[in-house]
């Protein structure tokens, strides 16, 4: 965390661009935002953090069911919440540029991946 912290702040000297690092209790949320859009694009972080959290949440509603009458319905609202996470993420990273973007990325980008891929194992279970 040390090591990243550092980096962040090696960003911040280099492009005058404000950067936060938060330790959320379940996961390490890193948001990176620019001073020029500044609460806009803090607010869009954050409802895609909260967007990830709900999708899952949702997977493991779903995991949770799987073989009885509930996980039609609970894999069919995670699925929906995935694909909801995935477009505000992509939204997101369309947004933002240059290192602020690359930090965001770097943060987040094997979770989202993460995430799809265990909505695909579901959905694939589903179909066995």
């Amino acid at each position: 965390m040390a090591g990243r912290l550092l980096l962040v702040c090696k960003l911040v000297q280099r492009h005058a661009r404000p950067v936060q690092v938060v330790a959320h209790s379940r996961f390490q949320i890193h948001r990176a935002f620019s001073a020029t859009p500044g609460r806009a694009v803090q607010r869009k972080v954050d409802e895609f953090q909260e967007a990830f959290a709900e999708a899952r949440l949702c997977l493991d509603d779903a995991r949770e069911s799987a073989g009885t009458a509930y996980f039609a319905e609970d894999i069919q609202e995670a699925k929906e919440a995935v694909d909801g996470c995935l477009e505000q993420y992509a939204t997101l990273m369309k947004e933002l540029e240059g290192p602020v973007k690359d930090t965001v990325d770097n943060a987040n980008g094997m979770k989202i991946r993460q995430l799809q891929e265990e909505l695909n194992q579901l959905l694939h279970e589903d179909h066995d």
